[in-house]
């Protein structure tokens, strides 16, 4: 038997994946899409906060804290009166923001680990399949990186594993309307609010619009 890589040699797994590629004749295979109108780019991050009184008997971070997870620096917290997608659909304000920044608000040295523990997040967008045009390790470089994008047979998925102290560029059109979830698939990450949301306005036909639902909806 051939011998096989350990298994924290990260440069091997890396070297592997980052080439894959998709196979354009699959009867499911959609091209790039190009011209690109939005941008964003997206840091995930683990910090300790303080504890509240109420969640005083539980906080099993170090120094008595708890853990929370962000997405440019904003922790998701889950609506309690209303659904993001009723909110969004009946216009409901107060459940939801429309604030998430495009950028990261502050710049610095994200994959160092000087800093603190470095990770790999497997991101999972709903609604949607994504091209993976590109990963690498180290801080995103847009004027560097970028030619080195895939816009030939990049994959198609709906999770990319983000490496460990890396990056991962994707693209997708946004043409299935509502509210999407885009999240670390690590359980541990998500109750800590490594979570955010993509609204997707309806488009000018009804087959690109969001239907009501359906009058036999079982309601919360």
């Amino acid at each position: 038997m051939p011998e096989l890589p350990v298994s924290d040699d990260n440069a091997t797994a890396n070297e592997f994946f980052f080439e894959l590629t998709a196979l354009t004749s699959a009867t499911f295979w959609s091209p790039v899409p190009d011209p690109v109108d939005d941008g964003m780019v997206i840091t995930v991050g683990v910090r300790l906060v303080p504890c509240d009184a109420a969640g005083s008997n539980n906080c099993p971070a170090p120094f008595g804290q708890r853990f929370a997870a962000s997405m440019n620096n904003v922790s998701f917290e889950p609506a309690t009166r209303l659904s993001l997608l009723q909110a969004f659909f009946d216009k409901v304000d107060g459940i939801y923001t429309n604030d998430f920044p495009d950028e990261p608000p502050e710049k610095f040295d994200y994959t160092n680990q000087a800093l603190g523990t470095v990770e790999n997040h497997p991101i999972h967008l709903h609604g949607y399949d994504f091209h993976i045009l590109a990963q690498g390790v180290g801080n995103y470089d847009p004027q560097r990186d970028v030619t080195n994008y895939n816009l030939k047979n990049p994959q198609i998925r709906n999770t990319v594993a983000v490496p460990i102290g890396g990056w991962a560029a994707i693209r997708f059109r946004a043409n299935n309307p509502g509210m999407w979830f885009i999240h670390c698939h690590l359980e541990v990450d998500m109750p800590w609010g490594l979570s955010a949301a993509f609204a997707v306005e309806n488009g000018p036909t009804p087959s690109t619009s969001l239907p009501p639902p359906p009058p036999n909806l079982r309601q919360c």
